[in-house]
Parts: structure tokens; C-alpha cells; sequence
């Protein structure tokens, strides 16, 4: 997956012949361009670079307002200045933390594309990988102490954030604007990434002050609500994409009553259900078991089975609180996954404690 860069400059031209000249890069980095600071400023609140290419004189916000504001609130992003003027100061500036290199115009578009993988190798030099769940593979962060800079891609929508490692503690995260716990749980709530691992990490403060595993329960939770399927505010019925909803399988309001109550309803009397309840004793092992389905591709947990050799055999759903469906040896295990599966919602609320 490409990175994205950065290229600010108020000369359409340059920007013009920029563009085309590095367009060939595109498999490694794609170059998106602003015209002056203030532009550059919304782009970055939008997309998360890799890198800053900034021109200094520049009307409206030039381009030492942008590093400025680019220390600020994005400080783990290098830029590199480029300048039609000879600026006296320009090499102790380059010194400076953040500013990785100078280039004085003209310049040859090939020493700058060299100086551009010279950066993006430093920012991925512990590696890249791709197709990965954020969960575990930041979960094994944790276990072995890591300290580095994470840059995270969602494969679906294409957002990136940034994730900040001390001696494999979390202290802080960014997506945008989006800063500390609140960034922290929508990372985690992306189901396939591109991560990108730079093996450092300027000290910073802790912004997070949590474990990882409360952190990816709470994502989890949130996603679900997230993705909850609408209520028809008259019927109180399941709004569908045109579907009909029939009233047995409408949103479990009071959860595990009207859970057994569905189930009784669609299965009668005899339906070898004997108990439904919360178990919170198995809720970290079915987290992790969910999430590495997900990782392993053979996508994510949402039943499970487990017959013990006892008179009573058990379907576990995963979720915030695991919900244990407690059945008879002759319950047909299938009919009721099936009826579970037939509406997203119910399954969501049941397992969520809704």
C-alpha cells in the first residue's frame, strides 16, 4: 500500500511538472499537492502523510508558519524544505529536529526523490507488513516491550493513524486531529491494516493510561453499536434493506429474556434450551480467539460449539460479556446458530449486553 507525501508550493508549474515526474513512484508513494500553508493545513487534517515537502516563501501562510504548526500538532512527520532564496540560517534549520533535508530551486527531481526513500526507509526501518489485524499484532507490541512509532492504514478506508510505543506501552495515538484514548479505539476498532513500524520513539507523555486489552474490549464494543442495524420508530421492528422483518427476529431490548423468549417461541417447549446467561470468566479468551480468525483470515468467531461429554453442551457467543446458551445433548445445535445468524441484530445485542 503507498504512502502518501505531501508537496506545498504556490507555483502551479512546479507542482504541475512535480506531480508528473513522480507519478512513476506511485507503487511505493503517491505526492498530493497544496498550493500554500492553509491548504496544507486541511490536507493534513484529512490524510495521514508520511512526509512534508514545503516551499518557504509562499502568500497567505508561508512555509515556516506550516513547520511551525507542523511541530505542533503532527511532530512525528519529517519535512523537507525546498526554497528559491539562499537563506543564511538554512543550515543550522536543517539541524533542527523534524527537518530532514534542503533543497534550493532548480533542483533535479531525482535527488529528490532519493532524499523522499531515504525517509520513508527511516520510517519503516522495523519493517512493513500487510493485511494484519491492529489487535494482535499490537498485542505482541505489548508482550515484547517494543518501543517505536507505528503507522497504521486501513485497508478499507484508506485512513491512517499513528501509534506511539514506550517499552511496549501505549502512550499515546493520533488519527488526524484525533488524539490519545479516543484515537486509540477507533485504530483498534479496523479490521485489516497496513502497519508500518519505525524502530523509534521520542519520549512523550501518556495520554492513554490503560492496558491494551480494556483499550480493544472498548473498540470492540463501540464498533458493534457503530454498526447496529437502524429501528423502525413506530413498530420497533428491524429496518432492512428492503427485506422484510419478521417480529421474531426484532432487537432484543431486555437481552436474555426476550433472547429466551425468541428461542422458545421459534422452537417450542421441548427445545433442549435449559439456561442462558452472561460468563465473563471466558470473555478474554473468545476476544482474542474472535480477533485471531480475523488475522488468520478465516474470518471472525462469532459461534462456537463446545460439547464437554456431560449432560449439558454449550454454544458460546463472543462479545463484550460471552453469552452461554446452555443445551440439552439431543438439542439440535444447527437450528439455533441458524435462527441466531438469520438477524445480525440479535446476535449483536445478545452478545453485547444490550
Amino acid at each position: 500500500m503507498a504512502r502518501k507525501i505531501l508537496f506545498v508550493d504556490d507555483d502551479p508549474i512546479l507542482r504541475i511538472a512535480i506531480g508528473k515526474s513522480l507519478a512513476v513512484f506511485k507503487d511505493t508513494y503517491t505526492v498530493v499537492m497544496a498550493s500554500d500553508g492553509f491548504e496544507a493545513v486541511k490536507k493534513m487534517e484529512e490524510i495521514a502523510f508520511s512526509l512534508v515537502i514545503v516551499d518557504l516563501i509562499m502568500p497567505r501562510m508561508d512555509g515556516m508558519s506550516l513547520i511551525q504548526h507542523i511541530r505542533g500538532k503532527y511532530p512525528d512527520i519529517p519535512v523537507i524544505i525546498i526554497s528559491g532564496t539562499v537563506v543564511a540560517e538554512m543550515g543550522n534549520l536543517t539541524k533542527t529536529p523534524g527537518i530532514v533535508d534542503y533543497f534550493r530551486k532548480p533542483f533535479q527531481v531525482d535527488d529528490l526523490h532519493t532524499a523522499v526513500m531515504k525517509t520513508l526507509q527511516k520510517e519503516a526501518d522495523g519493517g512493513i507488513m500487510n493485511d494484519v489485524s491492529p489487535t494482535v499484532f499490537l498485542q505482541l507490541m505489548e508482550m515484547d516491550a517494543k518501543t517505536c512509532t507505528i503507522r497504521i492504514i486501513n485497508k478499507v478506508s484508506q485512513e491512517g493513524g499513528v501509534l506511539y510505543f514506550i517499552d511496549g506501552q501505549l502512550l499515546d495515538a493520533r488519527i488526524g486531529l484525533l488524539y490519545g484514548i479516543e484515537a486509540a479505539y477507533k485504530v483498534f476498532s479496523w479490521d485489516v491494516v497496513t502497519i508500518i513500524i519505525g524502530n523509534e520513539c521520542r519520549p512523550r507523555e501518556d495520554k492513554i493510561h490503560s492496558e491494551l486489552q480494556p483499550i480493544i474490549m472498548k473498540a470492540v464494543g463501540l464498533k458493534d453499536e457503530s454498526e447496529e442495524v437502524p429501528l423502525d420508530p413506530v413498530a420497533g421492528e428491524v429496518v432492512s434493506d428492503g427485506t422484510s422483518s419478521a417480529p421474531a427476529l426484532r432487537t432484543l431490548q431486555s437481552n436474555i429474556p426476550d433472547l429466551k423468549e425468541l428461542l422458545q417461541e421459534k422452537l417450542g417447549e421441548n427445545s433442549g434450551v435449559k439456561d442462558i446467561y452472561h460468563d465473563g470468566s471466558m470473555d478474554d479468551v473468545l476476544l482474542l480467539l474472535a480477533e485471531v480468525g480475523g488475522f488468520a483470515r478465516f474470518g471472525h468467531l462469532k459461534a462456537g460449539c463446545v460439547e464437554n461429554g456431560t449432560e449439558t453442551n454449550q454454544i458460546i457467543l463472543p462479545g463484550e460479556s460471552v453469552t452461554r446458551i446452555d443445551l440439552s445433548p439431543d438439542c439440535s445445535k444447527n437450528k439455533i446458530l441458524q435462527l441466531l445468524f438469520q438477524g445480525n441484530s440479535i446476535l449483536r445485542d445478545a452478545t453485547n449486553g444490550k
